[in-house]
């Protein structure tokens, strides 16, 4: 397609009702088909300016630098004074379409539940086909999320906008739907960009979801990242860079199931108790549960970094975590941390262990399977009040023979010289022992364990865990030897 502009004058001006209904005959190239001319007055209505977009002649293509006649006929047209045209006869060379330019533009700020719309804009009318990809790629939005969370209309994250050769509908205008979730985060952004073969004078642009849910999940007061803590028990979000201080340190976190809006969500977390220092309580302050009836949260701690079992299957053994515990609203106000430790909730067994929580690296793991709940936590760090006994490594020994036994030695130490401890219990290998009489002497003992030989040429790592003590102001350090 191209155009041809014929520029009319008469001295008493046009009236552009009249020029809209002009006839033209073209001679020397006749293009197959005629636009309704694009007219332009002169302020003084005196001069008008017709541009006229022409098919191709019939069964041919634009001759290179070729020239017409556009005839008016006598009387085509009236003046402002009612005054009929004489013939006019005027000259005009095909004029190529210019390649348009494209520009974007559109929302930049959208809320959960809505639509941002974005506009796809043309310079001028193309002279070919021009196609454009919009494609809504992920800003500080979970790439993962989409498009769960921001998906165009017409479904997905790329759509192909097309805008045929010599059209004059210049705009076309597409949408993205944002979803109302039910989870707790920060404002975030998603990108719109567009690519084409057209140059592109505007190619992105950034929408920020105004967030319209609760409180985000936090510890101390300071924001997780994204404001959700991690959903993966091998990356957990750590709070240890923010040790646990002593008195009371909270923690927010919102879990949910797996039909919610936005798909399940659980929590990991890292945390550090000091040096010298124990969680001595672990307090459910707040259960602000989304079901009806009976809800129930589950709440599991491992020691280290990480969190393997695998939650949907629970493959990897719960037998392997520190402790569990099923909680429900009973539980809000009341310290946890004894059921965490002692080894069983609702029939699943862990590995247990007695409170307080000594100094080391552990990793909670929240868990919610139905509507969005949020959890409020507590962590009561005090100092270590007395002695604190800890276990260290026996040093590697040999058999004797493939009968009898080895005695392994396994040092006690206490940051309290002479520790008033009369008795300590034991595992060995996950099995218990009998208890044993130790006595500290300038802060340091011994435990014994024999240890059967056999005919096995292996290694055979034996691993002691203590579990319990009689004595005055005594804690235990439960990291175990080997």
């Amino acid at each position: 397609m191209r155009t041809a502009t014929v520029v009319l004058t008469d001295e008493t001006g046009f009236d552009p009702n009249d020029l809209a209904q002009l006839a033209p005959t073209f001679t020397g190239i006749v293009p197959e088909s005629v636009s309704v001319p694009a007219i332009t007055l002169s302020g003084d209505s005196k001069t008008a300016t017709l541009v006229y977009t022409l098919d191709p002649p019939v069964g041919g293509a634009w001759p290179d630098d070729a020239e017409g006649q556009i005839v008016f006929a006598a009387g085509a047209f009236e003046d402002a004074a009612n005054n009929g045209s004489a013939a006019i006869t005027e000259t005009f060379i095909i004029n190529p379409f210019l390649t348009p330019t494209i520009s974007l533009s559109g929302d930049t700020d959208a809320t959960e539940g809505g639509t941002a719309s974005y506009d796809v804009t043309l310079s001028q009318i193309p002279g070919s086909e021009v196609t454009v990809t919009v494609d809504v790629t992920a800003g500080t939005i979970d790439p993962a999320s989409l498009p769960a969370d921001a998906a165009l209309t017409s479904g997905g994250t790329q759509v192909i906008l097309t805008f045929a050769d010599g059209t004059t509908d210049l705009t076309q205008t597409f949408t993205v739907d944002i979803v109302d979730d039910t989870l707790p985060e920060l404002d975030e952004t998603f990108n719109v960009s567009i690519a084409s073969t057209v140059p592109i004078t505007t190619s992105s642009v950034t929408t920020t979801i105004s967030a319209n849910d609760g409180p985000v999940d936090s510890f101390n007061g300071v924001n997780a990242p994204g404001g959700d803590f991690s959903d993966d028990g091998l990356a957990p979000t750590d709070i240890g860079a923010l040790t646990l201080q002593p008195g009371t340190n909270t923690l927010v976190a919102t879990q949910q199931g797996d039909g919610e809006p936005g798909g399940r969500d659980r929590d990991y977390v890292t945390f550090t108790v000091p040096v010298n220092m124990v969680l001595s309580e672990l307090i459910l302050a707040n259960y602000d549960a989304g079901e009806t009836g009976f809800p129930q949260g589950f709440i599991a701690i491992d020691d280290g970094t990480q969190i393997t079992l695998d939650p949907t299957t629970v493959t990897g053994g719960a037998d392997d975590l520190l402790g569990g515990h099923v909680y429900n609203t009973g539980d809000v106000n009341n310290d946890i941390l004894d059921d965490l430790g002692d080894g069983e909730s609702f029939g699943t067994t862990f590995d247990s262990f007695t409170p307080p929580l000594t100094a080391g690296t552990y990793t909670l793991w929240m868990n919610q399977g139905g509507e969005s709940s949020q959890i409020e936590l507590e962590f009561v760090v005090n100092p270590v009040q007395g002695a604190l006994i800890a276990i260290g490594d026996a040093p590697t020994l040999a058999e004797s023979g493939d009968t009898g036994s080895v005695t392994l030695l396994f040092p006690l130490t206490s940051n309290v010289a002479d520790a008033t401890v009369t008795e300590i219990a034991y595992t060995v290998d996950g099995v218990a022992a009998t208890a044993q009489n130790i006595t500290f002497i300038n802060g340091q003992a011994t435990l014994a364990i024999e240890v059967p030989n056999d005919d096995a040429y292996t290694l055979d790592p034996v691993t002691v865990v203590l579990t319990g003590v009689t004595g005055t102001d005594v804690v235990l350090d439960q990291t175990p030897g080997a």
